[in-house]
């Protein structure tokens, strides 16, 4: 574990001298300003590759002496293929990965004279590959991948190497443009920034921090990047915080401490952008260091690129370090800035979130709590299901159809994606057929209601399922245990069978069960009329009856089915959990709940406190009569009975109403994005904002946006009389 210390002194970058110089310009005319701020840059980002302490060091140099061993006499690695063509993991690309590693240790160790080995056989592989400059049939390689380990091993090797392999290296940095737009652009302005240290051009170094800065904004309608509920698009109108959106996170924020204090500093509105996303996006979608897989989009299909602090600018300088950086300068929200960094380090003593966020420009919703994180995923006509992109999501078609994951400590589904059963994604309702899962993919959904609404604190999220033969109402209520899930009018015209999956993660200790006196052996358990079980540290209860079906043990697959990983059969120990509806189903219903943390007695003892109230294709409702709070999706225009008490709503939208003290909380969202007044009728006499009160009952106008911001909750805070 890391701890205050250990942050302190792995952020070497942030200072040129003693302090920093704190200043909030614009890039301006060079002559203003001091001279050195292109070396001050330069010393940052090598600093920044460079481990800080004497353990990393030496890994450093030992990592750079070994792949110096076996390096031929030519320049080349035998063990290297050079021919590969593969679009996503390019085999030919470790020959940069050994000269990276090289470079840094001849940095580490240049001032020691048993290196001039080292370094002579860096410059050898250097000056092979900007001899043979091998391109990839995919451009991000030739444009972004290859450019970045050129510059870092130029910077690294600084002083060292010859005009003839400046000038080639300069070739190989200028293919990156600054045309590009969100983690693309980032990256591109950031070999940029490299080319311009190298060739020591403080116009070219302005150009694309002015440019980054630029893409450093709220997007429009239709743009990647930076969205206005704080998720990221990228490849069009697709969630993609977790994958592209982190290495933008990660570049913008490292590229912002680099320039600090000189002239190329980040305007201070840009600033607040940057971190209003970090801590009003990002950070709601993690469990400590690890993104939620919802949110990485195709990166999930990739062997460990969806582990922790994936996309940082390098292995010396992690994101929760720059992060830290900001907190430790001149940027806003630095207590909050300083407990996301813990977090992300997965410090025990880090301040742990609490509340909801609805995304309703990705119909995404995340809930977090100190023992938990669970997220759903959505999509509708406005949104893209996912993609499959470089042979990488060749089985994801599903991930966007109520996809529902869990995490107490992280790692609950820690690599098991190549022996996933992917028609049962945690919280999906699929048709159980043998049609190809790389079917209808880079394609939006089929219904406008799909989306969430939250006070902060509480949530709902609903999505009108049409997907396959599959129709039906599913909806989420997230409350402080955790939430329960509703579906409704549930119909599949398919021959095969329709089911319910309430969680499909690895297997950890036993599973017990109110329906077995003894955990659960391996194999396939129907459960019927089985009020709650309990595995990991995770209650799952079952209010309504029916049978529930169990199933642990081990399964088999390769990252190659899924992606362009390795074809070597792997197995893992899976526990599933998941109703069955039959086939030809119709009008078919479910009710769940899932509890992180709680004991077979609490399970028994919130299965009487939290009420389903209504679970129908016109309305789905919970509510909790300790939190004294009701959540509603409303499909049409109606009502819903709590206690004898009626609340109606006169449009489609989800609706949250928490009484506490004597205020009462009411929050609307629509899914559909419908941008107009909602009345709503609460059985109180109460006064507030567009609040019209009788003895018996209060109507209150909610006016919900339009725009950027359609589909955004609103929350009117009423008193009672």
């Amino acid at each position: 574990m890391l701890n205050h210390l250990d942050f302190l002194r792995i952020l070497p970058y942030l200072a040129a001298s003693a302090a920093l110089i704190v200043a909030t310009a614009h890039p301006a005319n060079a002559a203003e300003h001091a001279p050195d701020d292109v070396d001050t840059i330069a010393g940052r980002i090598v600093a920044s590759l460079l481990p800080a302490d004497a353990k990393g060091r030496t890994a450093a140099v030992r990592s750079g002496n070994s792949a110096a061993a076996t390096l031929g006499p030519d320049g080349t690695w035998p063990d290297v293929d050079y021919a590969d063509a593969s679009r996503s993991i390019w085999k030919a690309a470790e020959h940069l990965s050994r000269l990276e590693a090289m470079a840094k240790a001849c940095a580490v160790s240049k001032d020691d004279p048993a290196s001039a080995g080292l370094h002579a056989k860096t410059l050898l592989a250097l000056s092979w590959w900007l001899d043979h400059d091998l391109q990839n049939p995919n451009w991000w390689w030739n444009v972004i991948g290859t450019p970045m380990a050129i510059g870092h091993a130029m910077l690294l090797m600084q002083g060292e190497t010859t005009p003839a392999q400046m000038d080639g290296a300069l070739k190989i940095l200028r293919r990156s443009e600054l045309s590009m737009t969100g983690a693309n652009l980032s990256w591109v302005a950031t070999n940029t920034i490299m080319r311009g240290c190298l060739e020591h051009d403080p116009d070219t170094i302005g150009r694309a921090f002015t440019r980054l800065y630029q893409e450093i904004k709220i997007a429009g309608p239709g743009e990647e990047g930076i969205q206005a509920d704080y998720s990221f698009h990228q490849h069009g109108v697709q969630l993609y915080s977790g994958g592209y959106g982190r290495g933008f996170e990660s570049d913008c924020v490292h590229d912002a401490l680099f320039a600090w204090g000189t002239r190329f500093q980040i305007p201070a509105d840009r600033l607040a952008i940057l971190t209003n996303y970090q801590l009003d996006g990002q950070q709601w979608m993690m469990r400590g260091a690890r993104f939620d897989y919802s949110a990485c989009g195709r990166e999930i299909t990739r062997p460990g690129r969806a582990e922790p602090e994936y996309g940082s600018k390098a292995p010396g300088a992690p994101l929760s370090n720059g992060v830290l950086g900001l907190a430790s300068v001149d940027a806003p929200r630095k207590d909050e800035l300083t407990a996301y960094a813990q977090r992300r380090a997965c410090l025990s003593t880090a301040p742990q979130l609490s509340g909801t966020r609805a995304y309703w420009l990705s119909d995404y919703v995340a809930h977090q709590r100190p023992g938990y994180f669970a997220s759903v995923k959505m999509c509708s006509t406005r949104i893209q299901n996912g993609e499959i992109v470089n042979g990488e999501g060749l089985e994801s078609r599903y991930l966007s159809y109520g996809a529902t994951f869990i995490y107490r400590t992280g790692n609950e589904y820690l690599n098991v994606f190549p022996v996933w059963d992917w028609r049962r994604i945690p919280g999906t309702t699929i048709e159980q057929d043998d049609s190809p899962l790389g079917h209808d993919v880079n394609v939006h959904g089929k219904t406008t209601f799909a989306g969430g609404a939250s006070d902060g604190s509480f949530g709902v999220a609903a999505m009108d399922l049409n997907v396959g033969h599959v129709t039906g109402r599913k909806a989420w209520f997230f409350l402080d245990e955790g939430f329960i899930a509703l579906g409704a009018g549930l119909t599949c015209t398919g021959q095969s069978s329709l089911v319910t999956t309430v969680n499909q993660c690895l297997l950890h200790g036993d599973v017990l069960t109110d329906a077995s006196a003894t955990p659960l052996a391996a194999g396939d358990h129907p459960l019927a009329n089985c009020r709650w079980v309990l595995h990991d540290g995770i209650g799952y209860i079952f209010p309504a009856t029916g049978t529930v079906t169990e199933s642990n043990g081990s399964l088999s697959g390769k990252w190659s089915t899924i992606g362009t990983g390795s074809k070597k059969s792997l197995a893992a120990d899976i526990f599933s959990l998941s109703i069955d509806h039959g086939s030809l189903a119709t009008d078919a219903s479910y009710a769940y709940g899932v509890l992180p943390g709680w004991t077979p007695s609490q399970l028994d003892e919130t299965l009487r406190t939290i009420q389903v109230v209504a679970n129908t294709k016109d309305v789905q409702a919970v509510f909790h009569d300790k939190a004294n709070i009701l959540e509603a999706a409303f499909w049409t225009p109606g009502s819903v009975a709590v206690s004898g008490k009626q609340i109606s709503v006169d449009h489609a939208c989800l609706l949250i109403v928490r009484r506490v003290n004597d205020n009462v909380l009411l929050t609307v969202a629509s899914p559909e994005h419908y941008a107009g007044p909602v009345n709503v009728t609460l059985p109180w006499n109460l006064r507030g904002a567009n609040a019209t009160a009788s003895a018996r009952n209060t109507i209150v106008r909610v006016d919900l946006p339009g725009g950027l911001y359609a589909g955004q909750s609103v929350t009117a805070t009423l008193n009672r009389q």
